[in-house]
C-alpha cells in the first residue's frame, strides 16, 4: 500500500484507512493518505490527515508547516492564525510564518494583533520593503494612517518610488503635496516595475488623480491595463481550481503572458500542463485576491434613475388626515411618518403608516401593510393590533429586547407608544401596548426618534426628541398682518421642550436617563429629526439633532453621558450663521474619505445645508460648494433619504418638499405642494440637480413630509415611500434605464455586545470602482424609519466585493468577497449568508416564460 501511494496511485486508500483504523498513529500510513490528498488538490482531505500526522506526531514540524502553507493558499485564514501560532512556538526561524500570519490576521479584521507580528517581523527578520508594506497595511486597518504613513513615505521617496508604496501613500501625498506631483512619482513606479501584480493599486490611485484633473482618456487606458491583469489572475486561479483542464491552463497562461507576466505563465504551465505537482504551491499564491489594497477611485458613468407611482397596483390605500381646521393651528403643520420593517422576518420588508385620530376623525388608527411579494400588500392592521387611536407624529423601529423581532416607538401629540412584536397563539406576529409596563413616559409633543445603544451594554435605549409646549384646550392661533388670512404660529412664539434620552435595564423595562446622562444641561428647544451613529469615530454612538429655529445639537457621547458640542463642531447654524429651520436629517459618505458627513433640510428661501466632516469629528459647510444649496432654496425640505438610486457607487440624496402654510401663495408667493428633489452624488463632495429627470411622479407637488427607503420588490434598486399632510402615503419604484450591479447586506448583532439590530454598525465595502462605507443608523429623515438594510451600488463591476463590517461593541469582523447581486445577511461572529439572489423580475415571471427561454 505506501509503494502504491509513492506512485500516486489512490486505488490503494482502502488499504491504507484500514490500516489508520488498526493504528491511527501509524504516521507512515498517514503520511501517505497526506500525499494522496495533495495529489488530488483535496484542501480538506489533505488538511484532515496533517491534522492526525499532527496528533500523532506532536514534535514533528512537517505536519504543521504543511498545514500552514494548504491554509494559506486556499484562503482558510483562521486555519493559518491557529496553525501560525503553534508553529510560532516551535519554529526556528519564525520569519515565513509571521509574514502568513500578518496576512491573514489583516483578512480577518484583527488589525492590532497584525500590528504586532508585523513588528516581531521586522525585529526578528530585518527591514525589507514587503516587510514594511505588512506593517504599514496593519496600521491603516487599525486607522493609525499617520504612523503608516512615517513607515511608507521613505520608501515612496526613493527614486522611482517603490510601487506598492507609492499606491498606499498616494492619497495623503496628493493632498499634500498636490495631484500632478504624484501622478508624476506614481509613472515613475509603474515604469520599473518588477511584478504587474503589485502595481494594482498604483495603478487605481493613477487612474483616479487622472480623472479628478480631466484627463478621462488617459485614466481609461491605466484601468484598462487594470482590468487585464485582474482577468489574467482570475483565469490563472480558475486553470488550479480545475488542474486537469489542459485547454483552461493555456488559455490562463496566454493571459497573463499578454500582461507582462511572463514567470507567472511559465509557472502556470508547468503545473498543469506538465503536471510538476510539487511547484504548485509557489505559483498558486500568486494571484491577487480582488480589493486586497484597493483604495477608492472616482465614480463610474451612470444611468438615468427615474421613480414610478405604484401605490394604487401595490395596494396601499393610507390616507393621512391632515386635521386642517380654520385656525391652521401649528400640530396640523406637521404631517407624520413611515416606516419600513420586516415585522415577521419572511424576507420582504412591510410598510408602518402613522395616522392623526382626533375625536372628529372617521378614519382607523396606525396601519400596518404585510408585503405580499410580487410588489403588492396587503392590511394587516386588526390581526396584528398596530392600529392605536393618536395624534401620531414619528416612527422608529428598533428590536428592544434582542429577540430577532423589531418592534415599535410611535410618538404622538401627548406622548409616545411602545408596541412590542411577539407571536400570538396561531404562530403570526402580532403587537402589543407595553409603554406603561415598560417605563416609558414622556409627557411632552414627541416627534423625531432614534435608537442607539448609549451606553455599550448590547441594548437599544431611545432618544427622543420634542417640539413646542403647546396646550391643545387653549390654542394659540396667528394672523398674517398683510391679508389678514390664518397662519401657523411661528415654533419662536412658544416655550421649546426638552429632549429625553431612556435608558433599557432589559426585561422590556425602560428609565429615563435624560439628567444622569447630561441632557439636563442641553438646551430646551423645538426638536424634529434626529440621526443616530458614530460620529467621530470614538467607537460609540453620538446625536446629531435638527432643531427648528434654534441651534442643531450634536450630542457628543463620551461615554458616560452626553455633551452637546454643535456650536463648536461647526455644525449648529447654516451658511453665514444664520439659524435654519431644522426638519430632516440624514448622515453618509460624500466623498470618499469614510467620515459621515450630515444634511440637514431647511425652510423655504433657505438651503438645505450639508455639513462636510472635517474627518476629526468636526464639521464645515459646504453647502453651497456642493451643489445642493442652490436649487434647494426655492423648496421647503422634510424628509431626507441618502442613497444610491442610481447604483454607480456614489450617494445620492432625495428630498421630500411641502409647505406648512395652506395659504403660501398668497402671503409668501411660494406653493403649498411642492414636487420632490433628486440630487445625485459625484463620490467626491458635489451634487447635481437629477429632479426634472426623476420622472412624473416626483415631479408630481405635494405637502410631502415623511420619507423612507427600502427595496420592497427585491430587484436591488432602492425605492420610497413619502408621506403627504393630509394626503396619500405614496409608494415610488425605482426603474433604471440600465442594469448596474448592487450588493444588499442585511446586519444582525449578536444581541449581547451588540445589539441585534446593528444600529451603530459601520459597514466597509472594496470592489473595482472603489472603497465605500455605509452606516446604520437608528432614527433619520423626518419622522420615518428607513429599512436597514443597506443597498450598496457597484456600477458596472461584476466582481466580487470585499466586505467587513465594524460592530457596535467595536469588534471588526472581515466577510472577506461577497456575490455581488445578491442580498446577504452579515451576523456578528459568524459568516455570510446569501438570502437572495434572483431579481423581482425573475421571481414574478411565469414557469412558462421560464420554459420558453430554457428552449431558447
Amino acid at each position: 500500500a505506501l509503494l502504491a501511494a509513492a506512485t500516486q496511485d489512490r486505488a490503494a486508500i482502502p488499504v491504507l484507512l484500514r490500516l489508520f483504523n488498526e493504528n491511527d498513529r501509524d504516521v507512515p500510513v498517514i503520511r501517505a493518505l497526506t500525499a494522496l490528498g495533495m495529489v488530488a488538490d483535496d484542501p480538506e482531505e489533505t488538511l484532515y490527515w496533517l491534522d492526525r500526522w499532527h496528533h500523532a506526531a506532536p514534535d514533528d514540524l512537517r505536519p504543521i508547516r504543511l498545514a500552514l502553507e494548504v491554509s494559506s493558499r486556499t484562503g482558510r485564514f483562521d486555519a493559518v492564525i491557529r496553525w501560525g501560532d503553534k508553529l510560532l512556538e516551535m519554529e526556528r526561524d519564525p520569519v515565513p510564518v509571521l509574514e502568513r500570519l500578518v496576512t491573514a490576521e489583516l483578512a480577518l479584521g484583527r488589525s492590532d494583533d497584525a500590528i504586532r507580528h508585523a513588528r516581531q517581523l521586522l525585529a526578528r527578520g530585518g527591514t525589507t520593503d514587503i516587510r514594511l508594506v505588512l506593517l504599514a497595511r496593519s496600521l491603516f486597518a487599525c486607522g493609525r494612517d499617520a504612523e503608516a504613513m512615517g513607515v511608507l513615505e521613505p520608501l515612496c521617496r526613493r527614486d522611482p518610488p517603490d510601487v506598492v508604496a507609492i499606491g498606499l501613500c498616494a492619497p495623503q501625498l496628493a493632498t499634500r503635496e498636490g495631484p500632478q506631483r504624484v501622478i508624476s512619482m506614481l509613472r515613475d513606479a509603474l515604469a520599473v516595475e518588477h511584478d504587474r501584480r503589485s502595481g494594482q493599486t498604483a495603478r487605481f490611485e493613477l487612474a483616479r488623480l487622472l480623472r479628478a484633473q480631466g484627463d478621462r482618456s488617459d485614466a481609461e487606458h491605466v484601468m484598462g491595463e487594470w482590468q487585464r491583469i485582474e482577468e489574467a489572475d482570475a483565469a490563472a486561479r480558475d486553470a488550479y481550481q480545475r488542474p486537469h483542464d489542459a485547454a483552461l491552463a493555456r488559455k490562463a497562461a496566454a493571459l497573463l503572458t499578454a500582461t507582462g507576466q511572463a514567470t507567472a505563465s511559465a509557472t502556470l504551465l508547468a503545473d498543469l500542463v506538465t503536471d510538476v505537482p510539487d511547484q504548485r504551491t509557489e505559483a498558486r499564491v500568486q494571484g491577487r485576491g480582488l480589493g486586497s489594497d484597493a483604495d477608492r477611485v472616482d465614480r463610474t458613468e451612470t444611468s438615468e434613475s427615474r421613480f414610478d407611482d405604484v401605490t394604487i397596483e401595490s395596494g396601499i390605500d393610507f390616507i393621512h388626515d391632515g386635521d386642517a381646521s380654520a385656525r391652521h393651528l401649528i400640530q396640523e403643520t406637521m404631517g407624520s411618518g413611515v416606516a419600513w420593517l420586516d415585522y415577521d422576518r419572511d424576507g420582504r420588508t412591510d410598510l408602518f403608516c402613522v395616522q392623526v385620530t382626533t375625536t372628529d376623525t372617521v378614519r382607523p388608527g396606525h396601519r400596518l401593510y404585510r408585503n405580499v411579494g410580487g410588489g403588492r400588500f396587503r392590511d394587516v392592521t386588526e390581526s396584528t393590533g398596530v392600529g392605536l387611536a393618536a395624534y401620531g407624529m414619528g416612527v422608529e423601529v428598533g428590536d428592544v429586547d434582542n429577540d430577532g423581532y423589531d418592534d415599535l416607538v410611535v410618538s404622538d401629540l401627548s406622548g409616545l407608544s411602545l408596541l412590542h412584536n411577539i407571536a400570538a397563539d396561531d404562530g403570526r406576529r402580532t403587537f402589543v401596548d407595553i409603554t406603561a409596563a415598560a417605563g416609558l413616559v414622556n409627557p411632552s409633543w414627541g416627534t423625531g426618534m432614534a435608537f442607539l445603544d448609549a451606553d455599550a451594554d448590547g441594548l437599544l435605549d431611545l432618544y427622543v426628541a420634542n417640539y413646542v409646549a403647546i396646550d391643545p384646550l387653549h390654542p394659540l392661533a396667528c394672523i398674517d398682518s398683510r391679508t389678514g388670512l390664518a397662519q401657523p404660529c411661528s415654533p419662536t412664539a412658544y416655550d421649546g421642550s426638552a429632549d429625553r434620552i431612556f435608558r433599557n435595564l432589559g426585561d422590556l423595562r425602560f428609565e429615563d436617563a435624560s439628567a444622569r446622562w447630561g441632557l439636563g444641561e442641553v438646551p430646551r428647544a423645538a426638536g424634529l429629526g434626529v440621526i443616530a451613529l458614530d460620529l467621530d469615530e470614538d467607537g460609540d454612538c453620538d446625536l446629531f439633532v435638527a432643531n427648528d429655529m434654534q441651534g442643531a445639537f450634536l450630542l457628543r457621547n463620551t461615554g458616560s453621558g452626553f455633551v452637546e458640542e454643535g456650536m463648536l463642531a461647526g455644525c449648529s447654524h447654516g451658511p453665514n450663521g444664520r439659524l435654519m429651520a431644522g426638519m430632516g436629517v440624514a448622515a453618509m459618505d460624500v466623498d470618499g474619505s469614510g467620515w459621515p458627513s450630515l444634511v440637514l433640510t431647511n425652510f423655504q428661501f433657505q438651503p438645505n445645508v450639508l455639513f462636510r466632516a472635517a474627518g476629526d469629528g468636526t464639521f464645515v459647510d459646504h453647502t453651497y460648494a456642493s451643489g445642493l444649496g442652490g436649487p434647494s432654496h426655492d423648496a421647503l425640505g422634510f424628509g431626507i433619504c441618502c442613497l444610491d438610486v442610481d447604483l454607480d457607487g456614489a450617494v445620492d440624496a432625495i428630498v421630500a418638499n411641502g409647505h406648512v402654510n395652506r395659504s403660501a401663495p398668497r402671503i409668501s408667493a411660494a406653493p403649498f405642494a411642492q414636487p420632490m428633489q433628486v440630487f445625485l452624488g459625484s463620490g467626491r463632495g458635489s451634487f447635481r440637480d437629477h429632479s426634472a429627470s426623476a420622472g412624473a411622479a416626483l415631479r408630481t407637488p405635494r405637502v410631502g413630509r415623511g420619507l423612507a427607503a427600502c427595496d420592497f420588490d427585491g430587484d436591488g434598486r432602492p425605492d420610497l415611500a413619502v408621506t403627504e399632510n393630509g394626503g396619500r402615503v405614496t409608494l415610488l419604484r425605482n426603474r433604471l434605464t440600465s442594469d448596474p450591479c448592487w450588493i444588499q447586506l442585511v446586519l444582525e448583532g449578536d444581541g449581547t455586545s451588540s445589539n441585534r439590530s446593528a444600529i451603530g454598525a459601520r459597514v466597509d465595502v472594496r470592489s473595482t470602482i472603489g472603497r465605500q462605507t455605509h452606516f446604520v443608523c437608528g432614527g433619520g429623515s423626518y419622522l420615518s424609519a428607513s429599512d436597514r438594510c443597506l443597498t450598496v451600488g457597484l456600477g458596472g463591476s461584476t466582481d466580487d466585493v470585499h466586505v467587513s463590517v465594524t460592530w457596535p461593541s467595536g469588534r471588526r469582523q472581515d466577510f472577506g468577497l461577497l456575490k455581488p447581486n445578491s442580498r446577504w445577511k452579515l451576523v456578528d461572529g459568524e459568516g455570510a449568508q446569501p438570502l437572495n439572489e434572483l431579481r423581482a423580475e425573475e421571481r414574478s415571471r411565469s414557469p412558462s416564460d421560464s420554459r420558453k427561454d430554457a428552449s431558447r
